[in-house]
């Protein structure tokens, strides 16, 4: 099979093979297990070698199948496709019964997207476990290499740089979650397809090894989403990826979980499992995105009817200012971000009923700049240009003041340099102007400054400027080839004159050789743009 087939081998002879070694191991053990194809692997001509294999009757010399369905770029859902499709071949040729082994199996994700490896391991042994006899996943350990294959791998690298900035040898969330995928599904049987009216929510019931039921659930979108589960019973315990346990009381006989893409587990006795549309709880936001010193407001509906209470658990950074609890099912909570920054934090809403849990969110925090801001070159007039400093207040509750210093082009004179601004509204922003020499009005120029807060807050603003115009046209131009000054506005073109902006001539000679101007208009339908060329 491509890549590892070295010399060239064909289906057949690899047949011949298998069954010389198959008659001779079972001629000294008739109870050891064989398994054939060799661990062929999703890649070149992978259904078309299982097919012959097939045909030729390769499925006699051996007790199981040996294959690897990966699909390094895909998702579980993909490979799940991969792996169905094999069956499907099992299926057509009869030898659906035979053991199915995946001696390799896995993904590869680095250190920003590693818990992506965890939820898709889960999620596919979740889907293929009926079917399959062993899953080998691919590899104990990362590889110390710049190759793809480094980020295989349940623990990180024994050396300090590979694993950095880890420890080395410490767990990644793939060792962690399926520590308690064996831990909670051993020797679990009895699958089937829970399904719902959302095709991006998945849901598999079994019956595990204790005799209750086990449903894991996850949301196949990039998103977190409220699902309401009815159940014939009124106690569940809900465990995370990693094997946190929350006990849960069921309001009507239902649930309600917030999946994103790690699989969640609801263990309970119950036999019976229906989604429901109606939805018991909401809440405004499922993240929160925030500035220091700022106030962070949540609203939360209850249309389950019980009797509910909220608590609520935070990072030590961030303080409860309002939490009155439902009037009329709806509650407002605001929170009180403080002057540092605490990553990787979350704040737990808790909605109880006679002090059992029946609904509970984890929305996690990350923090942005107080002040966020922009450059970029405006014409003025009569061939002057402005830089436009935009600076935007990024918090939500109270104003902005500051200045920006600019450092950059020198000859920005010095009255210039400093430009103060008070009182940016929350969520608004305000434009700055600063004039610029006409000896700087070129294709670009380089932009360096720093936007300064009053309570001493700092934000670089580096940036190269082109000096381009796009200007809004109420009359549509011809398109005729002329470039009539009536029609286009050619005060501010786009030039053309580095050798930077030059692709696909290798010895270009300046704007002798071919260069000149460009000009761009727009209306509310197009985009129009004209050029004078200068080619020799």
């Amino acid at each position: 099979h491509t890549p590892f087939n070295k010399d060239n081998g064909t289906v057949s002879d690899y047949i011949n093979l298998l069954k010389a070694t198959y008659t001779k191991i079972k001629s000294i053990d008739p109870d050891a297990t064989v398994y054939g194809m060799g661990g062929v692997t999703y890649i070149a001509n992978f259904y078309d070698w299982i097919e012959e294999f097939l045909q030729l009757g390769g499925q006699q010399y051996c007790d199981g199948f040996s294959f690897h369905p990966y699909t390094p770029s895909g998702t579980a859902i993909t490979a799940m496709d991969v792996f169905n499709k094999c069956y499907e071949l099992f299926e057509k040729y009869g030898c659906e019964d035979k053991k199915l082994s995946l001696s390799e199996m896995g993904w590869s994700k680095n250190n920003e997207i590693q818990q992506q490896q965890a939820d898709y391991e889960i999620q596919f042994a979740t889907m293929a476990n009926d079917k399959i006899d062993n899953i080998m996943w691919y590899v104990s350990q990362m590889k110390q290499s710049s190759e793809g294959e480094n980020n295989f791998g349940m623990i990180r690298a024994w050396d300090e740089k590979w694993a950095a900035p880890y420890e080395p040898y410490s767990a990644r969330p793939v060792f962690l979650a399926h520590a308690n995928y064996n831990k909670l599904m051993n020797k679990a049987t009895d699958k089937r397809e829970i399904t719902s009216s959302d095709s991006d929510i998945s849901a598999f019931m079994y019956k595990t090894n204790d005799g209750k039921n086990m449903i894991i659930c996850w949301n196949n979108a990039n998103s977190q989403k409220d699902v309401s589960i009815k159940l014939n019973t009124d106690k569940v315990s809900v465990y995370n990826i990693n094997g946190a346990q929350n006990d849960y009381t069921l309001v009507n006989n239902t649930i309600s979980v917030t999946l994103d893409n790690s699989p969640k587990y609801i263990k309970g006795d119950f036999s019976d499992a229906e989604f429901v549309d109606e939805q018991m709880f909401s809440i405004s936001t499922k993240a929160i995105e925030t500035t220091l010193d700022d106030k962070v407001t949540l609203s939360l509906s209850n249309k389950s009817g019980a009797d509910a209470q909220i608590e609520i658990e935070t990072p030590i950074n961030i303080t409860v200012e309002k939490n009155d609890g439902f009037a009329n099912n709806n509650a407002e909570i605001v929170l009180s971000t403080g002057n540092t920054k605490i990553e990787d934090s979350a704040v737990k809403i808790k909605i109880l009923s006679n002090g059992n849990l029946i609904k509970e969110y984890i929305v996690p925090i990350t923090y942005k700049d107080t002040a966020s801001a922009s450059v970029l070159a405006s014409y003025f007039r009569s061939g002057r240009w402005q830089y436009n400093v935009r600076v935007t207040n990024n918090k939500t509750t109270e104003n902005i003041s500051g200045k920006v210093i600019v450092s950059k082009p020198d000859n920005i004179p010095i009255s210039e340099r400093t430009i103060e601004f008070s009182d940016i509204l929350p969520m608004a922003s305000k434009n700055l102007y600063i004039n610029i020499p006409s000896n700087l009005v070129d294709v670009k120029t380089e932009f360096d400054g720093m936007v300064i807060l009053s309570n001493g807050e700092e934000y670089p603003l580096v940036s190269d400027i082109y000096f381009s115009s796009i200007v809004y046209t109420d009359t549509q131009p011809k398109i005729d080839g002329v470039i009539d000054k009536d029609e286009w506005f050619t005060e501010a073109p786009f030039k053309l004159i580095y050798k930077s902006q030059v692709v696909n001539i290798e010895d270009w000679k300046g704007v002798e050789d071919v260069g000149g101007n460009a000009y761009c208009m727009y209306d509310k339908d197009n985009f129009y743009i004209c050029a004078e060329i200068t080619d020799n």
